[in-house]
């Protein structure tokens, strides 16, 4: 049986120039769609260590390149574990820090979240301590806020 992350993973592979110019529309005429995406998942998964049992990967971190030469970097994760994850926001912040720590390159970071509980459905890791505060936003898409009617009659696919 393919887990649901494999199909996900598959599904942003197989349709990457899709993928990006659906998520990210306001950006799409900047890509160089003529130069090939690169995916960059072993080296995400070597900046991530294992955290006492708690699954910790985010599904697909891409290299793109902006028509007039810049990299551009793409996190995505597809939340589809189907349960609650109170330590999603911080993940996605770490994910995005050690991205810029070890290869001193932004990201375009986007969430999709696949279930129900909204209650878990972060857009922002916020920490504050000693009057210090950090706030870290990132990009979501919630696929039960469209329904199958709408997104069958996009000509994306």
């Amino acid at each position: 049986m393919i887990s649901k992350d494999t199909l996900w993973k598959g599904i942003i592979e197989n349709l990457v120039d899709d993928f990006i110019i659906y998520f990210f529309p306001e950006y799409a005429d900047e890509i160089d769609f003529e130069q090939a995406f690169e995916f960059l998942d072993t080296e995400l998964q070597k900046i991530i260590p294992d955290n006492q049992g708690i699954d910790r990967h985010a599904d697909k971190l891409i290299k793109a390149w902006f028509k007039e030469g810049e990299e551009v970097w793409f996190l995505v994760h597809v939340e589809v574990q189907g349960y609650p994850d109170p330590h999603f926001a911080q993940r996605m912040y770490e994910y995005a820090y050690r991205i810029r720590d070890k290869f001193q390159h932004s990201v375009a970071a986007l969430a999709i979240y696949t279930d129900w509980d909204r209650r878990y459905h972060f857009k922002e890791f916020r920490e504050t301590f000693m009057d210090t505060t950090l706030i870290y936003q990132f990009n979501t898409y919630v696929l039960r806020d469209h329904s199958p009617e709408v997104l069958a009659q996009d000509a994306n696919p």
